[in-house]
């Protein structure tokens, strides 16, 4: 299982890298996986505060690309850094297969 978990982003590891996420980004970044609800059963009032934080968090963003770096032209590095949401989530789906295929497997008890 720790081969499963290493080797799960190992492929993305230099993309990662290559990214160099500021620690501002990385934060941004979790904050954005957390408010991400797309794909699950939420009610309304969750989906609109997911909506809101977001909305807060990019703007954020923004601002901090403006007026602490002085970038005029971030597209491309926020491109980069959602990009990079996108590569997690996927890397999450996969893990989340490979443990309920453990769960069938009985390795773990459901209530784990």
């Amino acid at each position: 299982m720790i081969g499963r978990f290493k080797s799960n982003l190992g492929p993305h590891r230099e993309s990662i890298r290559r990214i160099g996420h500021r620690h501002e980004e990385f934060l941004a970044s979790l904050a954005l996986m957390f408010w991400s609800t797309e794909g699950l059963c939420v009610s309304d009032e969750v989906t609109r505060t997911s909506e809101l934080y977001k909305e807060i968090i990019l703007r954020e963003l923004h601002n901090y690309y403006r007026e602490e770096l002085h970038l005029q032209d971030y597209a491309t590095r926020l491109g980069e850094v959602l990009m990079f949401l996108q590569t997690y989530e996927q890397r999450a789906g996969d893990m989340d297969k490979h443990l309920e295929l453990l769960r069938l497997l009985n390795v773990f008890s459901e209530d784990t």
